[in-house]
């Protein structure tokens, strides 16, 4: 469904999956009225909460486990229920379905008590991470960014001449900004952000200095990425494939990957200067 309306995988997909399949589950998800759950999913869906499919697959499943039965949509559907992400809820509000009698209907098939708690929901993936948003700047820790906005204004921007001049100072910028993170007491959340923030500020500043590098190219809801990052998969290795073993298959991978580590490392020896003078409290141990 998620497909064919050209969207990410959302909570309320699953939800639909099951009220359109059979068993208890679909009969708990009977729409009473004019509107169907398919429709009213459509209408009710939210943007960038994909995220949140995966922590309620994670918390029927862990369920499932802990009552010692295999995951089946019932698991799923109690799941989405107590999660009350906003797709779902505004989709079982247009198709007029109460919530929580689902969920009684759905616990008393599975052998539960009809006021059975909550179940547990594991954490979401971090912010800035999948489609998850960052958190706001002014939610940060502002010791920790002035640190990266230091890093940002002092990027070796005049050595962006190839693309492998792009890929070192990403790969760079990546290292030391986690390294930066990581001291403090932060959170994941934070943590996440803070490097989130910190990539897209390097991509916007190595995009204007050298446009003929890196050609970075935003789309609505998503992360921006460089031709200089993405890899794609050359078409002679189908044809490596039929002539080589295949413990010998993936060496081309393995040596590209070393190659890119190497000049990782020559880009942050011949850089050292351009961060000689950065603050002894702030310098990355």
């Amino acid at each position: 469904m998620a497909h064919e309306l050209n969207r990410e995988p959302s909570p309320v997909h699953f939800l639909v999956g099951i009220g359109e399949g059979d068993g208890r589950a679909a009969d708990a998800l009977r729409s009473p009225g004019p509107t169907s759950l398919r429709d009213a999913a459509i209408a009710g869906f939210v943007p960038r909460i994909g995220y949140l499919h995966l922590q309620a697959q994670a918390a029927a499943r862990e369920w499932a486990d802990s009552r010692d039965e295999w995951l089946e949509p019932e698991h799923l559907l109690v799941a989405l229920l107590d999660q009350d992400a906003p797709d779902v809820r505004e989709a079982m509000r247009l198709a007029g379905i109460d919530g929580a009698h689902a969920r009684q209907a759905v616990l008393r098939s599975l052998g539960a008590t009809d006021d059975h708690a909550r179940i547990w929901l594991p954490r979401p993936t971090p912010a800035g991470t999948m489609d998850r948003p960052a958190l706001p700047i002014a939610e940060l820790p502002a010791n920790v960014w002035r640190q990266l906005q230091w890093r940002q204004e002092h990027l070796p921007l005049r050595r962006l001449r190839r693309s492998r001049d792009w890929a070192g100072l990403y790969h760079l910028e990546q290292r030391e900004a986690w390294r930066l993170v990581g001291r403090g007491d932060l959170d994941d959340d934070e943590q996440y952000s803070l490097v989130h923030h910190h990539d897209r500020e390097v991509e916007r500043r190595a995009a204007q200095a050298a446009p003929h590098v890196v050609d970075v190219r935003p789309e609505p809801g998503e992360r921006v990425h460089s031709r200089a990052i993405l890899v794609s998969v050359p078409s002679r290795r189908r044809r490596l494939e039929r002539y080589v073993p295949n413990s010998m298959v993936g060496w081309p991978t393995w040596f590209r990957n070393r190659a890119v580590d190497v000049n990782a490392i020559w880009f942050r020896l011949s850089t050292l200067h351009y961060y000689r003078r950065q603050p002894v409290d702030q310098r990355p141990r």
